[in-house]
C-alpha cells in the first residue's frame, strides 16, 4: 500500500496472489510480470511496458493504464471494475472469461485480441469496433467475402 515505483527493470517478476493498494508504477519495465490472482485496487500504471504480462484471475478495481504497452497481455478470467486504458497498445491481448464493468478502452489500440466475449461491460469507439470486425466474424464462424 501507498507505494510509488518510478523506473526500473522488473521484467518477469512473479507477484501471484499479491495485493496492491494506492500504488503508482511509472516508466517501469514489467515485461512478463505475473499478477495472477492478485488484487489490484486504486493503482496507476503510467508509461509502463507490461507486454506478455499475466493478469489471469486478478481483480482490478479503479485501475488506470496510461500510455502502457500491453501487447500479448493475458486478462483471462480477470475481474475489471472501473478500469481505464488510456492510449495503450493492447495488440494480441486475451480476455477469455473476463468480467468487465465500467471499463474504458476507447483511446487504445485493439488488434488481434482474443476472448471477445470478455469485453462485455466495456466501452469502445466506432473505429475500434470496425477494426475488430474480423475477430468478431471469426468468433461467430462468419465468412466475409466480397466477390
Amino acid at each position: 500500500s501507498d507505494v510509488e515505483v518510478s523506473g526500473g527493470q522488473l521484467g518477469g517478476l512473479d507477484l501471484t496472489g499479491t495485493s496492491f493498494r494506492r500504488v503508482l508504477i511509472a516508466r517501469a519495465r514489467l515485461s512478463g510480470a505475473i499478477f495472477t490472482e492478485s488484487e489490484i485496487k486504486d493503482v496507476t500504471f503510467e508509461d509502463a511496458k507490461l507486454d506478455l504480462s499475466n493478469f489471469r484471475h486478478a481483480k482490478l478495481t479503479r485501475v488506470a493504464f496510461i500510455r502502457c504497452q500491453l501487447v500479448d497481455v493475458a486478462f483471462g478470467g480477470a475481474q475489471l471494475t472501473d478500469v481505464t486504458f488510456a492510449n495503450c497498445d493492447l495488440t494480441g491481448a486475451e480476455f477469455s472469461g473476463s468480467k468487465m464493468k465500467q471499463v474504458d478502452l476507447r483511446s487504445s489500440t485493439l488488434a488481434n485480441i482474443t476472448g471477445l466475449a470478455g469485453l462485455g461491460g466495456s466501452v469502445i469507439n466506432t473505429d475500434q469496433m470496425i477494426s475488430l470486425l474480423p475477430e468478431f466474424a471469426a468468433a461467430f464462424e462468419i465468412t466475409i467475402k466480397n466477390d
